[in-house]
């Protein structure tokens, strides 16, 4: 089982995180639905800063750091009182993450986002192709998209 997270998670940087073990009490006053199911206690909090926008997100996430949902406020002291609200006692909890020197001046360039999925090439991708008006797609979707045309090729 995997404690840490990445150091970015759906294009934001995470500041905090927290480990929701049995020391943290579920109050079950988050209404937040995923698909028109109410989420309930998740193992997983993370605190992240928006790479383009200056707000935090609070989300919510399994054992293996996959987002199932998300809420966030202006600062980080709100958003830790949200989560407070929802899970008492994580307040003890958070970790700041320590970041390395190629982060250090956030909310500094990331470089480019792939326009499809939302990767940069900090998040493991190998290739960022540019088109006009700054339009990125990285090698996995293009990857995709070469794999859809054959298949369509194939049904003609």
């Amino acid at each position: 089982m995997k404690n840490k997270p990445p150091l970015i998670i759906t294009s934001a940087k995470v500041l905090k995180y927290a480990i929701v073990d049995s020391s943290v009490e579920y109050t079950g006053r988050l209404y937040l639905y995923v698909d028109n199911k109410r989420l309930g206690k998740v193992p997983r909090l993370a605190i992240c800063q928006n790479y383009k926008a200056k707000d935090y997100l609070l989300l919510f996430c399994d054992e293996k750091w996959k987002v199932l949902g998300a809420g966030g406020n202006k600062t980080i002291k709100e958003v830790q009182k949200d989560a407070e609200k929802y899970y008492k006692g994580i307040t003890k909890k958070w970790v700041t993450v320590a970041r390395p020197n190629k982060f250090k001046d956030w909310p500094g360039d990331l470089g480019p986002i792939c326009s499809f999925c939302g990767k940069t090439l900090m998040e493991g991708i190998q290739q960022m192709f540019c088109g006009k008006k700054e339009a990125f797609i990285c090698n996995e979707c293009v990857n995709k998209l070469q794999k859809r045309l054959e298949e369509e090729n194939n049904e003609a």
